[in-house]
Formats: structure tokens, C-alpha cells, sequence
């Protein structure tokens, strides 16, 4: 079975590219995650296919996979589109599997061209193609399209207000972002190996004009 979370169409375009070929059925995650549908899902061989948020799995499917009853030991394959890198993915994608008694069966990132507009500029013509060149190879099918925006049911602000920030905004604030206080900040000092002080920082945002970070 071939479970899918899409954001912008290409988990999607992956999903039934690989069901197509395995002639494994289709689960469309964000439809089941919408209407809290946490039904036990009755098959052997599971391959989830999403994004690739901050280096890991959505945290939505996440939450979703650990509420949800699947069939014991089944086997798990996570396929995850990305910009550039799925980072240290594997390793939290095997810590889920242990978790939920799934085999762990790999973990495997798709390049395709960066549509993160919060942030990055989408390529143009010339650097899609640029970029389907590079991964002809491991990628041979890969297929590029641009669609018209569409303002989702529910989104926190109107599409004038999110438009994609200038690059040179976007690179003050990744270095913003950088300069932030992340991680362990004092240890114990009574107890070995116990964190007293950290600071963490959960979530980088944009809407109305302005972004923030929690």
C-alpha cells in the first residue's frame, strides 16, 4: 500500500508513479489526517510518501502514523521528496518504526526542484531543467509542472499577503534564524548527564507580511 502526504502535488506525483509500477493500492494521507481517520489500515507492506519538513517527516503524518492502527511487524519503506537533502531522516524514521513494531525497510530522498516559496525563489525554466538533468539517471521519469496558485479552505492568511519574500530578505532572515540560541544551554550541575537550561526552537513562520519564530 502507498500512503501519501502532499503539500504541493509532488508526493503525490511520486505516490502513484510508484503505485503504478508495484501495483500497489493508494492512501491519500491528507484526506484520512482532515477527517481524523485513524482506521486500522490491513496491509503487509507500507510505503509512506512525503515532503521532507525540516529534514524529517511532516510532523502531522508523524502524529497521524502513531495514532493509527496497522497489521503487526508490517514492513515500511519511506520515500521523501526534497530541495536538496533529507538530512539524518533515516535515523527518526527508524526510531517511528520501532515504536510501532515495523520492519524498517529504508529510507530514500527524491530531489525535484525547490517550491518552497516562504523562503527560496522556484526555479525557473532553465534551473528545472538543469536540475531533471542532474538526476536523469537515478530519476529517469521525473516531470516538472507549474501550476496556478490556489488559496487552500482555512489558510491562515490570503495568497497577496504570502507571497515568496526578496532573496536578500530571505538570506537575513536564515541568518536570523541561525543566530538564535538552539539546543543545550547548561547542564546540571548535581546531576551527570541531565540538561537544566535548553532553548529549542519549534517553528519558523511567515504570514501578513511578517514571519516569527517560535
Amino acid at each position: 500500500m502507498v500512503l501519501y502526504f502532499t503539500g504541493t502535488g509532488n508526493s503525490r506525483y511520486i505516490a502513484r508513479k510508484i503505485a503504478k509500477a508495484t501495483g500497489d493500492g493508494l492512501i491519500d494521507l491528507n484526506e484520512r489526517i482532515k477527517n481524523g481517520d485513524t482506521g486500522f489500515i490491513d496491509n503487509q507492506r507500507l510505503i509512506f510518501v512525503v515532503p521532507t519538513y525540516a529534514w524529517r517527516i511532516p510532523r502531522i503524518v508523524d502524529r497521524w502514523i502513531r495514532d493509527t492502527a496497522f497489521k503487526a511487524s508490517a514492513k515500511a519503506w519511506f520515500i521523501m521528496d526534497c530541495g536538496g537533502s533529507i538530512g539524518s531522516a533515516a535515523k527518526y524514521n527508524k526510531r517511528l518504526c520501532r515504536r510501532k513494531g515495523f520492519v524498517y525497510m529504508g529510507t530514500y530522498g527524491i530531489t525535484m526542484p525547490e517550491n518552497y516559496v516562504a523562503m527560496f525563489s522556484v526555479p525557473d525554466d532553465a534551473e528545472a531543467k538543469a536540475i531533471i538533468s542532474e538526476y536523469k539517471e537515478t530519476d529517469p521519469d521525473m516531470n516538472i509542472s507549474f501550476e496556478p496558485y490556489v488559496e487552500a479552505e482555512g489558510e491562515c492568511c490570503s495568497h497577496e499577503d504570502c507571497m515568496a519574500v526578496e532573496d536578500a530578505d530571505a538570506l537575513r532572515i536564515v541568518r536570523a534564524i541561525l543566530a538564535c540560541p538552539d539546543g543545550v544551554e547548561r547542564m546540571s550541575a548535581s546531576v551527570p548527564g541531565l540538561v537544566e537550561t535548553s532553548n529549542n526552537m519549534a517553528m519558523v513562520g511567515l504570514c501578513r507580511g511578517e514571519w516569527f519564530v517560535k
